[in-house]
């Protein structure tokens, strides 16, 4: 009996494992049946912005289409190069860093993740390259901000992807600061903050992407500006408000120019023990929520600071502000 028995568990076994491997050869759900068909009328032609191709298809009516392209003809290691939202045009700019020949594919998608449901690849499209080396970006200029102590860097547009600023407090590009790797997005100018009065150095190069061994362009020209630091004055007009009873309260107060500002809050009338609720980005509104813990009356300060960091420079505190949760 027990022979019987080990005899059809094997057999059952069997046939469990035959069929888990052909539902894998197998899915049991295909792009068509998805309703994802491969995006048709797939072209690459030269962008604008200098090293960068621009792929084009035709809208298929996909909730997102996936980008690739290799250097050879082989979707097996292509890489994909964006995940495209549908947002009324259908194409991408694809940066490349070496001259030759470049094949370009496309798929339908429903989501970004990789468990998405995707189309097969679209046919492929061709495309011959030649590597532009970067040019020198030009017209560096640095005048003060209307951030305190920020200055703005500025310089001619020159078709490049990504434009890397520096600065240094001597005259030495070798030991400069990369301070910022701006995008190319319509204005050709970032804000720098400095934290002590000296002269100040600046450079920007030309680069193909963000990363450590993104192609760039040689250093501009050097551009010199004296800077004087402005001492942070405390935030005024601070407010306490709330609409709901949950105890989540908002806190305003007027911009006067910082960078950022730190909001604190206490039970008591003591700012050496005040809770700093938040380190507030100066993003066009000066005002955070904060939730009480307890019922009862809280005070509130605000101060005007260069940065996040414990060591960056910041005012004194406001004026107190109260609220009774």
């Amino acid at each position: 009996m027990y022979t019987q028995i080990r005899k059809v568990f094997l057999v059952l076994s069997v046939v469990l494992s035959v069929s888990l491997f052909v539902a894998c050869q197998n899915p049991t759900s295909s792009p068509e049946e998805n309703g994802l068909s491969a995006p048709t009328g797939v072209t690459v032609t030269t962008a604008t912005t200098e090293n960068r191709v621009t792929v084009k298809w035709t809208n298929n009516g996909a909730a997102k289409y996936w980008v690739y392209y290799n250097s050879t003809n082989d979707t097996s290691t292509a890489t994909c190069a964006s995940k495209f939202e549908t947002n009324g045009t259908y194409g991408c700019d694809i940066t490349l860093s070496s001259t030759g020949t470049y094949y370009f594919w496309v798929k339908a998608a429903d989501g970004y993740s990789q468990t998405s449901n995707t189309s097969d690849f679209s046919s492929v499209a061709t495309y011959d390259f030649t590597y532009t080396a970067l040019s020198v970006p030009t017209n560096i200029s640095v005048t003060d901000s209307s951030k305190t102590n920020h200055v703005t860097v500025k310089w001619t547009n020159n078709g490049a992807t990504k434009y890397w600023v520096y600065y240094n407090s001597t005259n030495d590009s070798s030991t400069a600061t990369c301070a910022s790797k701006y995008e190319t997005s319509g204005t050709y100018g970032c804000d720098i903050l400095l934290t002590e009065s000296g002269t100040y150095y600046f450079w920007v190069k030309s680069a193909d992407g963000y990363t450590s061994d993104s192609a760039t362009s040689d250093f501009s020209s050097t551009a010199q500006f004296e800077f004087t630091y402005t001492a942070l004055s405390a935030p005024l007009n601070v407010s306490v408000s709330s609409t709901s009873t949950d105890g989540k309260v908002t806190v305003k107060w007027a911009n006067n120019g910082a960078a950022k500002y730190w909001v604190y809050y206490n039970s008591t009338n003591d700012t050496s023990t005040a809770t700093c609720a938040s380190k507030y980005e100066t993003s066009g509104t000066y005002g955070c929520d904060i939730t009480l813990p307890s019922t009862g009356t809280y005070y509130f300060w605000v101060k005007a600071a260069d940065g996040y960091s414990s060591t960056s420079a910041t005012s004194d505190f406001s004026s107190v502000a109260t609220y009774i949760y």
